[in-house]
Formats: C-alpha cells, sequence, structure tokens
C-alpha cells in the first residue's frame, strides 16, 4: 500500500475517533438558589462538621464567627438587642470583609452578594432571631439565633445535561470531593440530597470524566470517559419502602441512585461500592442511613451486581447492668440492614420498638422498649 493511501486511510480514522475522546470546555454561571430549594449535602446527614461545614451557625449573645471565602475572610456577627424582645423577632446580619461591611436584612431579604475579587460574586442566605431567655442568674436576656450558608450555584450544560456545582463545604471556591453536583435540571422548591463532586460522573450520555474545574467555578472540562463498566442494580422489599441513596467507591466515581432499579441497571466504573448516605421513606416516615460498618460491593469489569437493601432488621445497642437494671444509653442505639447499611435511629416514644433477645440461636421477646 502507498504512502498516500495510508496517509489517507490514517486520516480517516484519526476524524472517527477524535470526537470520542473530545474535550467539552463548558463555561459556568453564578446563579442564585430558588428560595424554596434547600440542597443539603452528605454531611448534613452525617455530622461531619470538621470535614465539611455547609453552613455556619450564630448563637448567643452578640455571636460573632469568622468565615474564609476564597482569600477574604469576613467577619460575622449580629448585635443581640440590650432589651429582650416581646417576642421573637428577626434582626440583621453584619458580614464585615477587610474593607468594607455589608448588611443582610432578614426581615426584607435574606439573600446578599458578596465581592470575592476578580468580579466575582458569591451570594448569601441567612436568617437570625432573637427571642428571650433566662441567663444562670434568673435575668431575662436576648439571645439570638441564626444560620449563614450558600445562596448561589454555578451552572452550565454539558452535552444536554445541566448541571449545577454547589460549594458544599462553604470556602468561596470549587473543587473535587469537597464540593457537590446536581445532574439535570435544577428544582424550583424542596429539599434535595445532593452528591459530592467526584472524577467520574453519570449522565444520561454516558459516564463523564472531570479533567479540570476552576477553583473559582468559572469554567469546567469534561471528557467522555472509554474505560471498562460494570452494571449495578438496588433493590428495596415490597412497595412502599423506596428513597434515594448516593453509593461512593474508590474508583474516583459517585452516583445517586433510587433505592429501587425500575429504568434497567447503572452504567459504573469497576470497583469497591459502599453507601455515603441516603434516606428510605416507609408509611410517612423517613430513615436516613450510611455505610457504616458495611462491607463494599465489589463490582469487577463486565459483572453486574444488586445492592438489595432490607431496611431496619437488627437492632445493635450497649447495655450496662447497674444494680441488676440494665440500662441502654441512646446514643449507643444502632439499626442494621441486611446489607449492613446502618440506619439513624429516631424512635417515637409513643410507639416504642420491639424487642428480641438471641442467644444460641434460641430467640426470646422481651416486649416494648420504653424511652424516657
Amino acid at each position: 500500500m502507498s504512502r498516500f493511501k495510508q496517509a489517507i486511510i490514517l486520516g480517516i480514522i484519526t476524524a472517527v475517533a477524535t470526537p470520542l475522546f473530545a474535550q467539552t470546555k463548558t463555561t459556568l454561571t453564578t446563579t442564585v438558589i430558588p428560595g424554596d430549594v434547600q440542597f443539603l449535602p452528605p454531611s448534613h446527614f452525617l455530622g461531619d462538621e470538621e470535614g465539611s461545614r455547609s453552613q455556619i451557625k450564630l448563637q448567643g449573645v452578640n455571636p460573632s464567627v469568622r468565615l474564609t471565602l476564597a482569600d477574604t475572610t469576613f467577619t460575622v456577627r449580629v448585635d443581640t438587642p440590650a432589651e429582650p424582645p416581646t417576642k421573637s423577632a428577626p434582626e440583621k446580619i453584619f458580614i464585615k470583609s477587610p474593607t468594607k461591611e455589608f448588611t443582610l436584612d432578614t426581615a426584607t431579604n435574606p439573600i446578599l452578594e458578596l465581592p470575592l475579587g476578580n468580579s466575582r460574586k458569591y451570594f448569601v442566605v441567612g436568617q437570625a432571631f432573637t427571642f428571650t431567655a433566662t441567663s444562670n442568674n434568673n435575668k431575662k436576656i436576648g439571645f439570638t439565633v441564626g444560620s449563614l450558608k450558600p445562596a448561589g450555584i454555578q451552572t452550565g450544560k454539558i452535552g444536554q445535561t445541566p448541571i449545577a456545582i454547589f460549594d458544599a463545604n462553604f470556602d468561596g471556591q470549587y473543587t473535587l470531593n469537597d464540593d457537590a453536583i446536581i445532574l439535570g435540571p435544577t428544582p424550583n422548591s424542596g429539599s434535595f440530597l445532593v452528591q459530592p463532586l467526584s472524577k467520574y460522573l453519570s449522565t444520561p450520555q454516558g459516564i463523564i470524566e472531570i479533567q479540570s474545574l476552576a477553583r473559582d467555578g468559572s469554567e469546567i472540562t469534561t471528557r467522555p470517559y472509554t474505560g471498562p463498566t460494570a452494571s449495578l442494580a438496588t433493590d428495596t422489599p415490597g412497595q412502599d419502602l423506596k428513597g434515594v441513596l448516593i453509593l461512593t467507591s474508590d474508583a474516583s466515581f459517585n452516583i445517586m441512585l433510587n433505592s429501587k432499579t425500575t429504568d434497567g441497571p447503572a452504567t459504573v466504573i469497576p470497583g469497591n461500592y459502599k453507601i455515603l448516605t441516603g434516606f428510605l421513606n416507609t408509611r410517612g416516615r423517613s430513615m436516613i442511613l450510611t455505610g457504616d460498618g458495611m462491607q463494599p460491593l465489589k463490582l469487577t469489569a463486565g459483572t453486574k451486581q444488586t445492592l438489595a437493601l432490607s431496611g431496619p432488621k437488627n437492632l445493635e445497642f450497649r447495655a450496662d447492668l447497674v444494680n441488676n437494671k440494665v440500662t441502654i444509653k441512646p446514643d449507643s442505639l444502632l439499626l442494621r440492614g441486611d446489607a449492613g447499611e446502618a440506619y439513624k435511629a429516631s424512635f417515637d416514644s409513643r410507639r416504642p420498638p420491639e424487642v428480641f433477645i438471641n442467644v444460641d440461636g434460641e430467640t426470646t421477646r422481651l416486649g416494648k422498649m420504653e424511652f424516657g
């Protein structure tokens, strides 16, 4: 074959192959989160205040905290009225940078735009209320309770999929693993669990790889993932046990799934998977679950696995015997399902759970567990 023909064939192959690995640069726009929407990162359920804080709390008399967004440090404070209010009243939140002080009037508009340099804008939303409390010496005082959290997202579209990146750790910067992403249209109302922003993401058009993300959230660069894959399905028993799960893996791939697979299994990257967090609803009640203590589900290339959740089946607790009386501390309670998933114990004292004890395979019913 002549070199001329070889060059033509090679050119055709290159032209066909290039789109498969083409990079996509997407410009992201700072957008205010709709007022009736609340995004809840996994840290909201996991209690991970040290590793990922999605808000700061203002509590006390004249509460004041420091907040660092990108390279700017702010002082956030509320001036508690000297005279206790006759009823709970909204208060202004003052946010001071090294050069300027901003006022967030929670009674009129809870959203404020803060400048972060380089023409960046960053939205925060806050609330603060003062009510009458009693001090240690029985004196009536004003006491303030409030919070401040991000009110903006970085929005754009990758292919046909709308995306929104959320500053889940409230530091004014956007980084993989520390922040979160919403795949699909931004909702107009309600509270929503959002998944951590991992290197690989699942979209309706296939798995994508994030190659770079501007720390100011202005741009994201992606390309299609072309490596090996596996299939993952989820299931819960019955018709009334449904919810949402976030699964994380050692393959730098996170995915959010419904607890019941109805549209076919999800395509994932091979690796070891476990539940990060999620919730199940049953008969009007919600249960938060995590993968604490759960054995990972191993997915190898080309295989299909099903993660079957049972709902809470086993009650674990620490019991102390004092003066022939068994005492169980509520903070030691742990509910587990058949897959090893852990459910946060939230008991209604009006409907205490039944307790059984199993010794050497013999199960004995102990009756209702009372709290109080």
